[in-house]
């Protein structure tokens, strides 16, 4: 099996700046940078107060208290509020509905103020994202053959990973990136299903 490993920040900007072109090709109203008290608040006010109230509080949240802070388990009624508005299952029937525009606003500001406390928000050491190794695409092919596959790794600053780099490996086995991946978290692990050992020279310092 082969494997090949791309570095989240080596195509960071490349994936900032196509980004930046989809959304400039929306309507205006989506091209808009959302804030929370030019926009998101009266959002919340115009189309959620009536059922997230102070008199009326469904399924426990209430959004007249919330504001502009994402960080711990302030993300989770806004998660919830993401979720919902964008499955059009709120507002309910019967009540105001935001345009598509404005729901899809509302979910780019929510993503991005999650985006923000995660890079902002700081553990012992460094930021919750270079504590937190994400893994994308070990099965992505589209040649039915479990070879070549593109892997995409981001964070894991302070466990050892190497950003900005690309790195590739003749047959080396995807288990042993899972295996890296165990021993960078402090995870000694003798195996990993077919792996026989950790990737070595590779995107891993300390693996």
């Amino acid at each position: 099996m082969h494997m090949c490993c791309l570095n989240f920040h080596s195509i960071c900007r490349d994936t900032v700046a196509l980004f930046f072109v989809l959304i400039t090709t929306t309507s205006a109203a989506s091209q808009e940078v959302w804030t929370f008290e030019e926009h998101v608040s009266p959002f919340l006010s115009k189309y959620c107060t009536s059922c997230h109230g102070q008199e009326e509080m469904e399924s426990g949240i209430r959004v007249d208290q919330l504001d502009g802070e994402l960080r711990g388990r302030r993300q989770f009624p806004w998660k919830a509020i993401d979720k919902h508005v964008g499955e059009e299952s709120m507002p309910p029937e019967g009540e105001p509905q935001p345009t598509a525009d404005e729901r899809k606003a509302l979910a780019l500001w929510i993503d991005g103020a999650i985006q923000k406390s995660l890079l902002r928000d700081k553990e012992r050491n460094g930021s919750a994202l270079d504590n937190t190794i994400v893994l994308f695409g070990s099965g992505v092919s589209t040649t039915h053959n479990p070879r070549n596959l593109p892997t995409m790794l981001a964070g894991g600053a302070n466990m050892g990973l190497k950003h900005g780099t690309y790195w590739r490996q003749e047959n080396s086995h995807m288990s042993k990136l899972f295996l890296s991946i165990l021993h960078s978290m402090g995870i000694h692990q003798e195996s990993f299903a077919d792996s026989t050992g950790t990737l070595t020279d590779s995107i891993f310092l300390d693996a």
